[in-house]
């Protein structure tokens, strides 16, 4: 889940994923499932680069990418885990 404050916001304090893991990520080709929030935003796919404030993930089966912010949280996806309930075309 995003990180939120006791006001409901989210918190921007949160530590961002570190380099060293989400290089450890692309040279392995480790899939990914990124938590936005809400199970229906959940992206996975693969890191191809990051910068200071965002990760760029190739979305699983598509040459497709997607842009996101490092705040979320990016866990290797466990095809024995609960699926995310997102359908390919958007996530």
């Amino acid at each position: 889940m995003v990180p939120m404050n006791e006001s409901g916001e989210v918190d921007w304090s949160v530590q961002h994923i570190a380099d060293e893991q989400l290089d450890a990520y692309r040279k392995a080709g480790t899939m990914l499932v990124v938590r936005r929030g809400d199970r229906a935003m959940d992206v996975r796919g693969t890191v191809v680069a990051w910068d200071d404030m965002s990760v760029l993930i190739r979305k699983r089966g598509s040459r497709a990418v997607v842009k996101l912010a490092r705040k979320y949280r990016y866990e290797p996806y466990e095809r024995n885990a609960p699926q995310c309930e997102v359908d390919d075309e958007r996530g």
